[in-house]
């Protein structure tokens, strides 16, 4: 039962890697397992006896992943092509309900002028990948993935990204948009969910040749290496000034509001939004079931396990 949770848990933390705005480490923090999972993975390499415990997590996390990506690529392309408004509302309802989460995930959370400085380092981390998102300041930069110079840079683009996906706040998704890949990632992804499509109707050639492998092998590596790297370093952090780092957090959780904004060109409203009694009612009900449903989760994570203890730093 409790690899099927993890795997369900997994399908999650997957999906959320394919939605532009909100991040892997945000939903992590959600599932009550951000800790457990950048400790796994930072130290997998490096604390080998205990090698086996964190397989057996990794596992069926990586494994929900995979799936949760390959199975509804499609799906998150038409929801956000359909109902943008409602469903960044959704979103920037989950971020507000992390937020008690985040300050419960420490005992010392008390506000000094050192946590204060790195709160706002966070906030400003976010307002800057959201500037230079919405400057499109990497447009064109994209390259095929099948030559030398395009797959190489989909290997660094996606590191940057794997490391993003497990920073709270920060989004893999961004990081795609910003190097020009979003569209060629997303198309390789789905290339291999149409396969169902085509069993039985060509042979086992055809369908190998549709997928797009040298995006996939990138995308992979690149984004698996920049996961461990940086977990490792968030995991090095989390246990030497745990409360800085939390404020860090939680200054890039807080941002994510100002990130997931679904506003285009100059109109002070979201995308795709209707001044409309039914629309902003829709917009209204999405943030607040999202807020409900984190603070729900959270409350049930915290009655289960409690605040780490240990001296912070600063």
């Amino acid at each position: 039962m409790r690899y099927l949770v993890l795997a369900l848990k997994g399908i999650v933390y997957g999906v959320t890697n394919l939605l532009p705005g909100i991040g892997g480490g945000l939903i992590l923090i959600i599932l009550g397992i951000y800790e457990q999972f950048v400790e796994a993975l930072g130290n997998f390499f490096v604390d080998l006896p205990h090698w086996k415990e964190r397989l057996a997590f990794l596992v069926p996390m990586g494994i929900g992943a995979a799936v949760g990506m390959v199975a509804f690529a499609r799906l998150i392309k038409e929801l956000m092509g359909f109902y943008p408004a409602p469903a960044m509302f959704f979103f920037m309802g989950l971020v507000v309900g992390t937020i008690p989460s985040v300050l419960r995930m420490t005992k010392d959370m008390r506000l000094t002028i050192g946590r204060g400085v790195a709160f706002a380092c966070g906030l400003v981390v976010v307002v800057l990948f959201k500037w230079a998102e919405s400057h499109s300041l990497s447009a064109g930069w994209a390259t095929d993935a099948r030559s030398v110079g395009g797959f190489v840079y989909y290997l660094l683009s996606n590191f940057i990204a794997g490391g993003a996906s497990v920073t709270p706040g920060l989004d893999g998704s961004y990081i795609w948009m910003l190097a020009g890949i979003y569209d060629g990632v997303m198309g390789a992804i789905g290339s291999v969910s149409e396969v169902r499509q085509v069993l039985g109707s060509a042979g086992l050639s055809a369908i190998l040749t549709g997928i797009q492998w040298a995006t996939l092998f990138a995308t992979g590596i690149g984004a698996v290496v920049g996961i461990i790297f940086f977990s490792k370093l968030i995991d090095t952090a989390i246990k030497r000034a745990p409360a800085v780092t939390y404020y860090v957090v939680l200054g890039l959780v807080v941002a994510s509001v100002y990130g997931l904004w679904p506003m285009t060109g100059a109109r002070p409203w979201p995308m795709g939004l209707t001044l409309s009694p039914g629309a902003i009612l829709a917009v209204i009900l999405a943030f607040g079931f999202g807020a409900a449903l984190t603070l729900f989760l959270g409350k049930r994570e915290g009655a289960q396990q409690q605040p780490e203890t240990g001296e912070s730093i600063a």
